[in-house]
């Protein structure tokens, strides 16, 4: 399953050639498996480095995306339940999945799920992260600067867990949203006021928005004066430090 919006937050540091590169990359992964770097020059050419970085490498010198590895891995198993559960006779009619009352995924679901309630689970699937305690945190935020907004747990998660690893990307954090919660939430309060202010932006949904989270964020901190050519220039490094800034406030303001 392709997730456009981790596609688009996770190579904007590539040009559009290695975006290509990248994509065929990941294409052949998944028809071949794990890829030579002679493989890899043969199909796209001269890879650069940065698109090598994006990917791990393996004990035997071969390039891999752990995270297709992982889908790929999931979904196979996905599959495998599903015809042993034909050969059983199907789902049992007395199990329902967990989850919480507004929505939003509180514990794996049983294997045994429907396959629309089990694809909504794999929605719900963003990295490591199946149940990310932040989401429904940032979703309440969200409505609280935008009341009208239309909120759907199950189309939501997504792009909000999306905006989350974006922040932490730009502020040179490891680890998830959830070990984060405190600074992800307090780079997201003005991101949704921005938005609120927005006429055009205030009308989009979460996806939409998660789709263009740069030039959110960069016009929440410097305003929409700001050029698009100095957006992707030097005034890109300002932005870095201004959300790097804002995402180690509060630790600052600890010690």
């Amino acid at each position: 399953m392709f997730y456009t919006s981790d596609f688009l937050t996770g190579v904007t540091d590539l040009t559009m050639e290695e975006r290509g590169q990248y994509i065929t990359i990941l294409c052949l992964q998944h028809q071949k498996g794990r890829l030579s770097e002679k493989t890899i020059r043969l199909s796209v050419g001269s890879v650069s480095v940065d698109v090598l970085a994006k990917l791990t490498k393996d004990e035997n010198g071969n390039f891999y995306s752990a995270r297709m590895e992982k889908e790929i891995q999931e979904r196979i198993k996905f599959t495998e339940s599903r015809r042993n559960n034909g050969a059983k006779g199907g789902r049992p009619k007395n199990e329902k999945p967990n989850g919480l009352p507004n929505g939003y995924p509180n514990a794996k679901p049983s294997a045994n799920l429907p396959e629309d309630e089990d694809e909504d689970e794999n929605i719900n699937k963003i990295g490591n992260e199946k149940n990310a305690l932040i989401i429904p945190e940032m979703a309440a935020m969200f409505k609280r600067y935008l009341p009208q907004y239309p909120s759907s747990p199950s189309k939501d998660y997504k792009p909000l867990y999306a905006i989350a690893s974006y922040f932490l990307e730009i502020g040179k954090k490891s680890g998830t949203p959830d070990q984060h919660k405190d600074d992800v939430l307090e780079a997201w309060e003005p991101i949704c006021q921005s938005i609120a202010n927005d006429n055009f932006y205030k009308q989009k949904s979460l996806s939409t928005i998660s789709n263009h989270i740069q030039e959110i964020t960069q016009n929440a901190l410097y305003g929409k004066s700001v050029t698009k050519g100095k957006q992707s220039g030097a005034t890109m490094e300002g932005l870095q430090r201004e959300l790097e800034k804002r995402l180690n406030k509060e630790r600052q303001a600890s010690n």
